[in-house]
């Protein structure tokens, strides 16, 4: 009845809240660790539809006005063959790093999760 639910209401005991007694800590978010592997020669025959794909990508994307991307006029430009060994000490923006003691390059997980496009220097 209406009368049983207000007296509940009026008899109801304040809830005790707990403290914790340890500091909390924020956690760390996952990170994505990479290696390069090593240098070999490359197929563009087999890598065309998915370079046209990314160079349309990117005009539509980035490169809407051709000031904006002086540097990419064509597909060649986004992806070069090297059959040397590149430089390890920077890769994609990001510097080398040792985890376990293997060499490579650490990222926010999210950073490749959530985005299509990641422009870096």
């Amino acid at each position: 009845s209406e009368m049983d639910r207000i007296h509940q209401l009026r008899t109801r005991t304040p809830k005790v809240e707990e403290t914790f007694p340890e500091q909390l800590l924020l956690a760390a978010p996952p990170l994505l660790f990479q290696q390069r592997g090593e240098a070999q020669l490359c197929n563009k025959t087999a890598m065309q539809t998915f370079l046209t794909r990314q160079y349309e990508l990117l005009r539509v994307s980035h490169c809407i006005i051709a000031s904006d991307c002086p540097n990419t006029k064509s597909q060649a430009d986004i992806f070069k063959c090297k059959t040397q060994m590149a430089d390890v000490s920077r890769h994609f923006g990001l510097n080398a790093t040792s985890l376990q003691g293997a060499i490579g390059y650490a990222d926010f997980l999210y950073t490749m999760a959530d985005n299509d496009v990641i422009v870096r220097e």
